[in-house]
């Protein structure tokens, strides 16, 4: 059961499930660790059906994000892709409208699949799922369990149980160790560099073709 639905819609932004952990947590956390509850969780961007999958540990924190969250209207598509209502830009980050730091960073790192297959089939072929789904400015979060998580572990197993194209792009170890199924998964791929995680030809020679192949249209 996809608890996202339950998150209220004014700060902090926590579910019930989680708030005691988070609670503990970031009572005795320093600035750059602590998970920022102002902000919206983002347990994952995109359709959880899509082809294509990317691993990542949490979402991050950077100039803009604060007043990127209090806009209504982004507000807006966070709660209806915690609720996966269908709309045109799944990815809401690849839409045209959407600007600040997510928006830049997935123009990086999925570039050059946009550029090979165009921005709407990335938008709609592409998931990112994070280990821990709160912000924070770093991540130390390997020994804090929340409740919340069992959903997006079990939505990646489902991605497994259909062949899709896995890139793990930041921490191998909490996720291999969360969804031990990735651990032989012949589909999983990785970045040459785990500083620049852009899904390229280049950075990613084994699972470029996996992840074009998802993203054309059959046939």
């Amino acid at each position: 059961m996809n608890p996202w639905h339950a998150l209220g819609r004014e700060a902090p932004f926590v579910l019930d499930e989680d708030h005691a952990a988070v609670t503990r947590f970031n009572a005795t956390a320093v600035d750059k660790t602590r998970l920022e509850l102002d902000l919206l969780p983002e347990p994952f961007v995109g359709n959880l059906e899509a082809p294509d999958v990317l691993l990542a540990l949490n979402p991050g924190v950077s100039n803009g994000d604060f007043e990127l969250h209090t806009n209504e209207e982004f507000r807006r598509r966070v709660l209806a892709c915690h609720r996966q209502e269908s709309n045109d830009w799944p990815y809401y980050y690849l839409d045209p409208a959407v600007t600040g730091p997510g928006a830049r960073w997935s123009a990086r790192v999925l570039g050059p699949l946009i550029r090979e297959v165009g921005v709407e089939a990335v938008a709609r072929g592409v998931v990112l799922f994070e280990y821990l789904p709160y912000h924070s400015r770093q991540f130390a979060h390997r020994r804090l369990s929340l409740l919340s998580q069992a959903f997006s572990f079990a939505c990646v197993r489902a991605s497994l149980s259909k062949a899709a194209a896995v890139f793990v792009t930041r921490g191998i170890e909490p996720w291999t160790m969360a969804v031990p199924e990735l651990l032989g998964y012949p589909r999983l791929f990785r970045t040459r560099s785990a500083q620049n995680i852009t899904i390229s030809a280049r950075n990613c020679p084994d699972g470029w073709a996996a992840a074009v192949a998802g993203l054309r249209p059959a046939g």
